[in-house]
């Protein structure tokens, strides 16, 4: 994997196109508002990064980093739904009703299983990138290995376990595999891991105390 796409310019797609240009891979991003209209911050705070529309980033970049608000996902038009066959989609979304209102249907929490509902049953699922803040993904990433924090990753599919363990690990932290996508609700707010900042050692730890209570 070479080429990595991310839908959402906000805080959190411009910290990961940081971190994905710094390892070397080829990135592309796109948001809800034209290139035209993203295209100065991302040559400012993510330079080298691709800025293209997002039709034109789906039939570009086999993986997709998802890093949106979850209702601007769900907004997405029925037309887009074909355009992610085949693709790894990682989900770094979070619901904030804040941002995205009422979770009235349901569909937010264990928000990753919502979303492979959504996408064509060929799209792969990964929820990734989504229990730490941006700004601690920004500060902590490193090439020390005895120096990584740990970052959790869920996804049904076991044979993209050592795609993301690469991935990850370019990018300066230290993977751990949950080995189902629905365990994708362990890393979203309300999880004693949803915002954790710590060695994996201490998140295995916690994952650990959580389960046995």
């Amino acid at each position: 994997m070479e080429k990595i796409g991310i839908l959402g310019a906000g805080k959190l797609g411009l910290t990961l196109a940081q971190l994905a240009n710094r390892a070397g891979y080829q990135v592309g991003i796109a948001s809800s508002r034209s290139a035209s209209a993203i295209e100065l911050s991302v040559s400012v705070l993510a330079p080298g990064t691709e800025v293209l529309d997002s039709t034109t980033l789906l039939e570009n970049y086999p993986v997709i980093i998802l890093a949106l608000p979850l209702s601007r996902f769900f907004d997405l038009p029925e037309t887009m739904r074909e355009q992610f066959e085949d693709k790894v989609v990682l989900d770094a979304m979070n619901y904030w009703w804040e941002v995205d209102g009422p979770d009235d249907e349901g569909r937010y929490r264990g928000s990753s299983l919502t979303v492979q509902a959504w996408l064509p049953q060929s799209a792969n699922v990964v929820k990734a990138f989504n229990h730490m803040g941006y700004h601690d993904l920004a500060d902590e990433a490193t090439s020390d290995l005895t120096a990584q924090k740990g970052m959790i990753y869920a996804t049904d599919q076991k044979e993209l376990s050592a795609m993301m363990d690469t991935l990850i690990s370019n990018l300066g932290f230290a993977p751990y595999y949950l080995d189902s996508l629905a365990q994708g609700i362990k890393l979203e707010p309300g999880s004693p891991l949803f915002g954790a900042n710590e060695p994996k050692s201490v998140l295995h730890d916690r994952l650990e105390n959580w389960e046995s209570n």
